[in-house]
């Protein structure tokens, strides 16, 4: 049996994060249950020599620098083992990293039996850099969903929802406008969830009926999902996102999540979202500018058997095409390839 060992992107709190638990950690389990692989996890590599195949994602661990990283492969190489390294996001145009951080990445990626990337354009990105880029797009674990199953709470009132972090802070910006507009117009109707971190508090506290909901940033990620299907049951999730460099590699995750809760979703229209919505189906597709997104959001307030088709279309569209059992097999062909068989 193959013998995997992952040291997984995690910061100073040695905590893996989401990404890692999404794209490898989850997959990789489901390879376990299956009796593919033997798997190893940890925040350390030194003490795994004796593993077939060696993975790590991302800017790996934060307290691991770039001689860490030629030790690591170093050592991999000695021991005529294999190295997969997986990324999900264009962190090589991304501003706010490190050009210490981007060493490590680009010396994992040229140095990598085989690099593993979220989306076909991040691929693109760096052929030029790998020889052997192989994409295998988002899923979502059947475990993590399975208490929605297709059935809606009703609301009060219609909810509007927004996920999002600092690093959305510019697609926020975006559609501040069209959202007051909105709440101001059906304050009596409607009211806005917000999950995550909004960088101008001042702003959510000027818009009516506006609540940001609060979670424990400690929970683990299935915790988090638990927590997820106990409280986002929005009618509406927003997905605006500003086309860059950085961005026009990204996947479409939150059409994963929101379909996942039963949400119908609103999308820039952006290479993360045009393969995947097919608008007024499983989503709203729109332009990025403040009136086409104010139509599209009075559009799902308004028309209810319309918001209905969407997310229930989006929720069975998921199950039937985006759920990583059945999908298992894009990471043992790249396992196997690798391995000592």
């Amino acid at each position: 049996m193959i013998k995997v060992h992952l040291v997984g992107e995690c910061g100073d709190d040695y905590v893996l994060n989401s990404s890692t638990y999404i794209r490898l950690v989850l997959p990789l389990q489901l390879l376990v249950d299956e009796k593919h692989i033997e798997l190893s996890v940890d925040t350390e590599y030194e003490n795994y020599k004796d593993s077939d195949i060696h993975i790590t994602n991302r800017t790996w661990s934060s307290y691991y620098d770039i001689n860490s990283a030629i030790a690591f492969i170093k050592m991999i190489r000695s021991g005529n083992k294999k190295f997969i390294y997986e990324i999900d996001d264009n962190l090589l145009d991304i501003p706010n990293i490190p050009q210490s951080r981007k060493a490590i990445i680009y010396y994992f990626i040229k140095n990598a039996d085989v690099v593993i990337t979220s989306t076909p354009l991040l691929k693109k990105r760096i052929d030029n850099l790998s020889k052997n880029v192989i994409v295998i797009p988002n899923y979502l674990d059947s475990r993590l969903i399975k208490k929605r199953c297709g059935v809606f709470k009703e609301n009060e009132k219609i909810t509007i929802g927004y996920m999002g972090t600092f690093t959305h802070q510019r697609d926020f910006q975006m559609i501040k406008l069209p959202l007051m507009r909105v709440l101001q117009k059906y304050k009596e109707n409607v009211r806005l969830e917000v999950l995550g971190a909004i960088e101008d508090e001042s702003t959510l506290k000027s818009f009516p009926n506006t609540k940001v909901l609060e979670f424990s940033e400690a929970m683990d990620y299935f915790t988090f999902w638990d927590w997820m299907n106990e409280n986002c049951y929005w009618d509406i999730g927003i997905a605006p996102l500003k086309y860059c460099e950085f961005t026009r590699c990204k996947s479409d995750v939150k059409y994963l999540d929101y379909s996942a809760l039963g949400i119908a979703g609103i999308y820039s229209k952006h290479p993360s979202y045009s393969d995947t919505i097919v608008d007024m189906e499983n989503g709203l597709l729109i332009e990025n500018t403040c009136d086409v997104w104010e139509v599209a959001l009075e559009k799902l307030i308004i028309d209810t058997e319309l918001r209905n088709l969407i997310r229930k279309n989006a929720h069975e569209h998921l199950w039937k095409n985006r759920i990583l059992q059945e999908h298992t097999d894009l990471w043992f062909q790249v396992i196997k390839s690798k391995g000592i068989n």
